[in-house]
């Protein structure tokens, strides 16, 4: 008998640890995705296309569960939830100011940078080069990095043509080191929720707003407002797709090659998809009557003249607070330069 319980414990254990295809590895894993976007947002529509694809790949054995317009994470927590892991991954931007004392500023240093792509590339460009830069992002595993549009000048009634222009205008701009470079050039910057804006600038709360021209389309602010002034002020730097380091590294090795690489898939359809936003919502404007318009390369020179000291300033505390501000300030200066030279 007991002969007997020992042959079937053998052969449990023989065929239980020698099984090619265990039980577990067999088990369907599912993630819980957050963003703050609307669902019917192409940030949205980009997760479920990358949905898909994963799902393809890992033929069924992993699946995104997306929580879209911040029903699992506000957007003021979703760094916080993503580090907690209330979130397995987050697709957001990251405004908050602990944790980033390198980078919270550097959006002042892309002055000039033309498209959104740009904003992408630079992000890696800095996180390759910096390692101040990278121990921002240490508590998670970055997937993807990413930048909004330049942010233009959008105006109800007055066109900004030249630097005078802006003098004591109120204008909604995004909260963050942009605030700085406002009231540099001269203007009055107001905070607000983007989703306050057009009820703000229709009452005459604000006279305009900053931000990329996807918002003329996204946030209906072509209906009050008449003029964009195409002065690439800066592009907002920081949007990330990241995942939780548990929820990572919990996941079989199949499954982390699979996301690992779908990561390069994820960036460049995110740097088109910005690109293409904003690009969109320039012709639907010009469609209903809106009017665009360029700096001259002499005024250009001029608004530069008064950002300069600025972002000399902000160097300067980065370098005295132990960082390599100076470092930062001109290499992303130079890194605008190279790509407006490729025309990105």
């Amino acid at each position: 008998m007991k002969k007997g319980i020992f042959v079937f414990i053998f052969l449990f254990l023989f065929f239980y640890m020698g099984c090619p295809c265990p039980v577990f590895a067999e088990e369907k894993v599912e993630l819980k995705v957050s963003h703050f976007w609307p669902p019917t947002s192409a940030q949205h529509e980009l997760l479920l296309k990358w949905k898909k694809k994963l799902e393809d790949e890992s033929k069924g054995k992993l699946s995104l569960r997306i929580f879209p317009g911040g029903t699992l994470l506000k957007q003021t927590i979703e760094w916080e939830g993503l580090n907690k892991g209330v979130a397995d991954i987050v697709y957001g931007i990251r405004l908050e100011t602990a944790g980033r004392e390198f980078s919270e500023k550097m959006v002042i240093f892309t002055y000039g940078a033309k498209k959104a792509s740009v904003g992408g590339r630079l992000m890696y460009d800095v996180f390759n080069q910096f390692q101040a830069y990278r121990d921002e992002w240490k508590t998670v595993k970055v997937l993807w990095l990413a930048a909004a549009g330049p942010n233009q000048i959008h105006t109800k009634a007055k066109p900004i043509r030249k630097l005078e222009d802006l003098k004591g205008m109120q204008l909604r701009t995004a909260p963050g080191a942009g605030l700085e470079l406002v009231r540099t050039l001269g203007a009055s910057p107001v905070t607000m929720p983007m989703s306050e804006t057009f009820m703000a600038i229709q009452k005459g709360t604000v006279e305009g707003c900053l931000g990329p021209a996807d918002i003329l389309k996204n946030f209906r602010l072509d209906e009050v407002t008449k003029y964009t002034t195409n002065a690439n002020l800066w592009v907002l730097l920081g949007h990330y797709v990241a995942m939780n380091t548990n929820s990572y590294n919990n996941l079989p090795s199949e499954l982390k090659n699979i996301i690992d690489n779908s990561m390069k898939w994820g960036r460049e359809e995110t740097w088109k998809m910005y690109d293409s936003i904003d690009e969109e919502s320039i012709n639907y404007a010009k469609r209903k009557g809106h009017t665009f318009m360029d700096l001259s390369s002499d005024e250009m020179t001029r608004w530069y003249s008064v950002i300069k000291p600025l972002q000399d300033k902000i160097a300067a505390e980065l370098d005295a607070n132990g960082y390599p501000g100076t470092k930062l300030k001109d290499f992303l200066i130079q890194r605008v330069k190279y790509y407006s030279g490729e025309g990105k």
